[in-house]
């Protein structure tokens, strides 16, 4: 196989991760093979000099990188509310003070 047809190869193998990124219903998952692929497609098209097609996928690179982050932190976010009010809950619901059998007597 020559330069050229692995150079092919690795161009249709980003353009297809992008287009199955498209059916992902997580967002996640999404954001990740469409970055992955786009940044192939970048490379591919920056190695080929194709301007235009580079500048986009490396704008699509950029966003999914930015959102990759936002999800990652927002889920973050998400879990520490979580946890500070499953704490708060457990805390509310425990005696701080004597035993259930000190107030019988």
């Amino acid at each position: 196989m020559d330069a050229r047809t692995v150079l092919e190869i690795f161009g249709w193998v980003g353009s297809i991760l992008v287009v199955l990124s498209l059916m992902l219903p997580n967002q996640i998952k999404f954001r990740f093979w469409n970055f992955v692929g786009s940044f192939i497609a970048t490379t591919y098209n920056i190695l080929l000099g194709i301007w235009p097609f580079a500048m986009m996928n490396g704008a699509i690179v950029l966003i999914d990188l930015y959102w990759l982050y936002r999800l990652k932190k927002e889920a973050k976010d998400s879990r520490a509310t979580i946890e500070a009010l499953t704490d708060e809950a457990l805390a509310g619901s425990v005696p701080t003070t004597g035993t259930p059998h000190d107030t019988a007597q």
